[in-house]
């Protein structure tokens, strides 16, 4: 509501994604390598705090890239981020310990969450990253595992595995729990007794540090 006059694609298209022609689109992410689009997203975040009347209390800000699948950005910038962080959100790891410097300084109050989502984007800890910054949190959002079985089962190996090199990272972590089954691959939601499973994967999430759980789920079952 507070960005309303707003058309960046228009006024700013290097703000997006670069795909693979060169051509920058609005179908996948931001280009987080851009400090232009950086300093502008921190004075957003600064229209939103004045537009609720934030005064300095603890407080929490989303920073969550679009639910968008695939590669962030082909761009030079972006592409040099990827190889210097190593996993494929490069650039926009960048930038959140960037928006988490500059914060920090402002609005020591403020915690910042983020995702760690999809294997091909940032369910992977950045290797080379010992530490986060004190005001990031990361929720663990484990999409893509086998929603039939908890988290420990064999299929769902990757995902535990990245769960788990997480919890080393940070000192406490935000769970983004799936429940039931969504209806992947088939139409109507199956029938799976899952009240084992949401317990079993619930006893592993407090024992992997996390602290607040929010729980993602279709109506249907």
């Amino acid at each position: 509501k507070y960005f309303k006059d707003k058309a960046y694609f228009k006024t700013n298209p290097d703000f997006f994604a670069m795909d693979k022609s060169g051509r920058r689109v609005t179908h996948l992410q931001l280009c987080y390598s851009n400090p232009k689009l950086r300093d502008e997203y921190e004075r957003n975040l600064e229209i939103i705090l004045e537009g609720e009347n934030y005064r300095g209390e603890r407080a929490m800000m989303s920073l969550l890239h679009d639910d968008y699948g695939g590669k962030f950005c082909y761009c030079p910038n972006c592409e040099a981020l990827e190889k210097k962080y190593d996993p494929p959100a490069g650039a926009f790891y960048d930038f959140l310990f960037d928006m988490c410097r500059r914060f920090d300084k402002k609005h020591p109050k403020i915690t910042f969450c983020c995702s760690a989502y999809r294997v091909e984007q940032t369910l992977t800890p950045p290797p080379h990253v010992k530490e986060l910054p004190r005001n990031l949190l990361f929720g663990y959002s484990p999409l893509g595992c086998d929603f039939s079985k908890p988290l420990t089962h064999r299929v769902n190996a990757e995902q535990l595995r990245n769960f788990e090199r997480w919890a080393k990272l940070v000192p406490r972590m935000h769970w983004w729990s799936y429940p039931t089954t969504y209806p992947r691959p088939v139409i109507n939601f199956p029938l799976v007794a899952n009240i084992h499973r949401i317990a079993e994967n619930f006893r592993l999430a407090y024992k992997n540090k996390v602290w607040m759980a929010y729980c993602e789920f279709g109506d249907g079952p």
